[in-house]
């Protein structure tokens, strides 16, 4: 795993570029830097609990993250195969588009500066959803109303399970 090509990757997905895009979802090498994405991602999402002296809610919420980032790519690989004729789609593709996707989220690393913290954590929120989107699109070769329906679709058991163990362990 190169760190810096990974970084490329990143940013450049990020910026909803569609070459790196389909690059990424073509190289089956890179699904372990996927989920590297979001295991990064959900330690920093998480960093608040952790503080507060919360290490269970850390802890599962950096697993959860993992096992809904690999739901929400199987689920949407499914929508896009049965609902939208996409048979050309996988979930290992999925994995890597929605990983490398998962980025902007960071941005909710700020959430302690007041006024300022939530708006970018807001601004990360729809910059990764647009990344997913786009990242679905290509991946499924769909149009982006189909992509938008198939992330809905794909999300709701991964926020259904976020609510219920930060409910739990709160």
């Amino acid at each position: 795993m190169d760190a810096g090509q990974m970084m490329v990757r990143t940013v450049n997905v990020a910026k909803l570029d569609i070459p790196t895009i389909e690059a990424v979802e073509a190289d089956e090498s890179l699904t372990q830097e996927a989920g590297t994405i979001v295991a990064i991602v959900a330690v920093i999402g998480s960093l608040g609990s952790l503080f507060s002296g919360k290490i269970w809610l850390f802890i599962s919420s950096v697993i959860i993250s993992l096992i809904g980032w690999a739901v929400w790519s199987f689920i949407s690989s499914f929508v896009a195969q049965k609902l939208f004729g996409k048979e050309t789609v996988d979930t290992g593709e999925m994995l890597r588009t929605v990983g490398y996707a998962y980025a902007p989220f960071a941005l909710g690393i700020f959430s302690f500066i007041p006024i300022l913290g939530p708006l970018l954590g807001l601004v990360g929120f729809f910059w990764a959803l647009t990344a997913i989107v786009v990242g679905m699109r290509q991946a499924a070769e769909m149009t982006t109303v189909q992509a938008l329906i198939t992330a809905v679709i794909g999300v709701i058991p991964f926020i259904i399970a976020i609510g219920t163990v930060t409910a739990i362990l709160q």
